[in-house]
């Protein structure tokens, strides 16, 4: 009986275990005064070894109820170790229709963390670099708090 509950209960751990994605790189830039201007690129650098296992790449994002929109337009480029660069146009949106903010609540900021790209191959082992600029047609963004970019091993 001892050893059907031990059995049990280092089956539960394993599978638990091997079912969490793993955080790869993980990295927030936060604004001065809440404010996203137009010229603040923001760039990340993550080494990747691993060319074989696929990937999740995640925005995250902080705003305030200061913060004028239900959406936010922004540019991702993506400098390859090798020399190749891919540009996306990204839209999030952060409310809904009626402005209930989306996101986990956090004193006064909205917190989100939104797929970019699901279960992508890096093609080369190294450090590729994220840049993002926020691309909206005001160039100063009140009630944008932080903005980052996480990488994870996805969930089995």
């Amino acid at each position: 009986m001892g050893k059907t509950i031990l059995f049990f209960f280092l089956s539960l751990v394993i599978f638990f275990a091997c079912n969490r994605a793993k955080t790869i790189f993980q990295e927030e830039k936060v604004f001065a005064d809440n404010i996203w201007q137009t010229d603040s690129i923001c760039e990340f650098e993550c080494s990747i070894s691993d060319t074989t296992h696929p990937y999740n790449i995640f925005m995250t994002l902080s705003n305030s109820n200061l913060y004028s929109y239900r959406n936010l337009y922004m540019f991702v480029t993506i400098n390859f170790p090798r020399g190749v660069v891919r540009v996306d146009t990204i839209d999030c949106f952060l409310a809904d229709a009626k402005g209930k903010w989306y996101g986990k609540r956090n004193d006064d900021y909205y917190n989100q963390k939104l797929m970019y790209r699901r279960k992508i191959l890096f093609p080369y082992a190294g450090t590729y670099k994220f840049q993002i600029e926020q691309a909206m047609r005001n160039n100063s963004l009140k009630g944008i708090h932080a903005i980052g970019i996480t990488v994870e091993t996805p969930k089995k």
